[in-house]
Parts: C-alpha cells; structure tokens; sequence
C-alpha cells in the first residue's frame, strides 16, 4: 500500500509542474496582490455598526437612544455617577433622588493653597505628605497639608480643594 501512494504522489506532483516566464509571473502576483488587498478592503467595509464611535457610545434603551452617558447620567442603569470639586470643610453632595446609604464616595487632592509667609523667613520649613478624605458619615471633606519647622515643630496647616467622585446605586 505504501509504495501506491508513493506512486501516486510522484505522478501527480510530476503533473503539477508550470513553467512560468519571470513577466507572466510578475503579472500574477500583482494580480493576487490586487484580489488580497479588494478582499481586505471589502472586509472591513462590511464591518457591522457597533453601536459607537470614537466619541461616544450610542444606546437603546426601552426603545429610546441615547448615548451612553446620558443614560448613566439619568440613571438607566439603576446607578449615577457624580463627579466635581469641594473646599476643606465643604460637604460632598448627594445626586437627586439618592440617600447617602445608597451611596459610596471618593477624594483626591485637587488643590492646596499656600497662604504666604509662616513667620520665618529662610528658614527649614518642611511639610507633611496631604491629607485628604471624607468623613464616613458626613460626607465632609478635610483635605490640608501640614508644614513643620524642622523634624519638630509642626502645626501650620494650609488647606484645599478635593475632586470627588459619588457612585449612587437603587
């Protein structure tokens, strides 16, 4: 049975043989180039609609569009997101219609101003790393920076601003 098949794959690969001239092979491979590069491009003009562009999603909900962030903004899904800026001592406000226990919040320092001169001029004034959150219950915000004179004497305390975000959730 072997020695068959050897038979036969040597009678068909001596039947396959083509003798191209360097012009005719020329000519077909440009042609092949041509029908890949028509195919590539019949492909991806035949892509369908995903919904979306490069600046925003388009959604259908309930028979209505809208794009993807006027539905989250309205709160289609069931939750909202809030985002914005607070001073020191400035509480986070609520989206309408939310409690605060549907609720979760975060903080990050946005600004700390300086407030000028702290009484020493050239002098060795350091100051602490930020601090920056809002109280669990309250919602308020502290968000300051302490500076210290040396490794010792802190107690100078300029304060700032907070970006915040406001996840709401029914």
């Amino acid at each position: 049975m072997e020695k068959f098949l050897k038979k036969i794959f040597f009678y068909t690969a001596m039947q396959i043989t083509i003798n191209l001239s360097n012009k005719t092979l020329a000519i077909l491979v440009g042609v092949l180039t041509f029908l890949a590069i028509g195919l590539v491009v019949y492909a991806y003009n035949n892509i369908p609609n995903p919904g979306h562009g490069a600046d925003q999603i388009v959604v259908n909900i309930d028979g209505q569009e809208m794009t993807l962030q006027e539905a989250i903004d309205s709160g289609k899904f069931g939750f909202v997101v809030q985002t914005g800026s607070v001073q020191h001592g400035q509480q986070i406000p609520l989206p309408p219609g939310f409690t605060q226990d549907q609720c979760k919040w975060m903080v990050s320092p946005r600004r700390i101003y300086e407030t000028g001169d702290r009484g020493y001029e050239n002098d060795n004034w350091n100051y602490a790393p930020v601090i920056c959150y809002a109280d669990a219950t309250t919602r308020v915000v502290t968000c300051k920076m302490e500076w210290c004179y040396g490794r010792s004497a802190c107690g100078w305390v300029t304060t700032g601003s907070a970006n915040y975000i406001v996840i709401c959730r029914k």
